[in-house]
């Protein structure tokens, strides 16, 4: 998956990812990886799953807490409008966050 399309941001389309440190395990016919933290630009991520080897697939699982400063500002935008909306229709104070949680 090409994390850059997927998200659509380009910061983290050309990043390279040094100092990774995972453990892995071989079981059932694949090798588990186990969850490890991994930084990509300002994108702190926890990544974990298995490839097998018969077929080679792949199965990974990723969670990342995203600044929502890297959506550019068109995006914050239009979050921002789709809350006022929401805060007017029921009488809350909902906003944009600093960091959004990613699965």
């Amino acid at each position: 998956v090409d994390l850059a399309k997927a998200l659509k941001i380009a910061e983290v389309s050309s990043t390279t990812i040094e100092d990774v440190d995972f453990t892995y395990r071989f079981q059932d016919g694949k090798m588990i990886t186990d969850p490890f933290d991994v930084k990509i630009d300002k994108v702190q991520a926890r990544v974990g799953g298995s490839t097998a080897f018969e077929d080679q697939a792949i199965d990974y699982d990723m969670t990342a807490k995203v600044p929502s400063e890297v959506f550019g500002a068109a995006a914050n935008q239009f979050v921002a409008g789709l809350l006022g909306q929401a805060n007017q229709a029921v009488g809350g104070n909902l906003q944009v966050p600093e960091v959004i949680d990613l699965t």
